[in-house]
């Protein structure tokens, strides 16, 4: 099971990637990112699933430091739209925005990984991924996780590969019936508290749905 990753974690994978892509919180090249590592922790061959040169993140100590360029560009378009929709939805927050301040944070230790991430349900920010962790406490804003690729980040598009998750934590992350459920209801209820957050991706999606190697 730790070197497998199940078909319920994959699918919860792929289903909430689409899910983000089509709300327009992911530009396409994460979206083929997280295609490509789905791609990979689905491998089920032992003795081509695991290796430095089948992580398609690239070398830790090289190229993956800096995001692709097309990522980069889709970024700053994404931010603008954001911002002027943020603009407009901060005026008249959702009824569950205005409920979420009466509520305590729900927050998700995962365990069995070789750092202490927490997840917190009820965060407005969406960078780099919703849920997303945060490094040891939920009040500390960086470095922050995005569980689809594993990469973390030290700040906004920079990221800090020495907290990047190997192969068998992402899978024992996907795996765990308590993450899935909680990474569901996060988006969720990001959904339902930033509706305005919702605008349209400008190139549609292309990927086949994926399968397992």
């Amino acid at each position: 099971m730790l070197n497998e990753l199940t078909e319920e974690g994959a699918d919860t994978f792929w289903f909430l990637t689409n899910w983000e892509f089509d709300l327009g919180l992911i530009g396409l090249a994460e979206y083929e990112e997280r295609y490509e590592v789905l791609q990979w922790l689905s491998k089920r061959d032992p003795n081509t699933g695991g290796g430095p040169s089948d992580d398609p993140r690239g070398d830790s100590k090289g190229a993956a430091d800096s995001p692709r360029s097309e990522e980069r560009v889709e970024r700053s378009e994404e931010e603008a739209v954001r911002k002027e929709a943020a603009g407009a939805g901060t005026q008249q927050p959702s009824a569950a925005a205005q409920q979420s301040d009466e509520n305590p944070p729900l927050q998700l230790i995962p365990h069995g990984l070789r750092e202490r991430w927490c997840f917190t349900k009820n965060d407005a920010d969406s960078y780099p991924s919703v849920p997303h962790g945060h490094l040891n406490d939920k009040n500390n804003s960086w470095p922050k996780l995005n569980p689809y690729s594993g990469r973390a980040f030290a700040a906004k598009d920079s990221e800090d590969t020495k907290y990047r998750l190997q192969r068998w934590e992402m899978i024992r992350l996907w795996n765990s019936r308590e993450f899935r459920r909680h990474a569901l209801e996060t988006i969720v209820w990001y959904q339902e508290t930033y509706p305005y957050y919702e605008f349209p991706v400008p190139t549609p999606r292309r990927l086949p749905r994926w399968r397992r190697r």
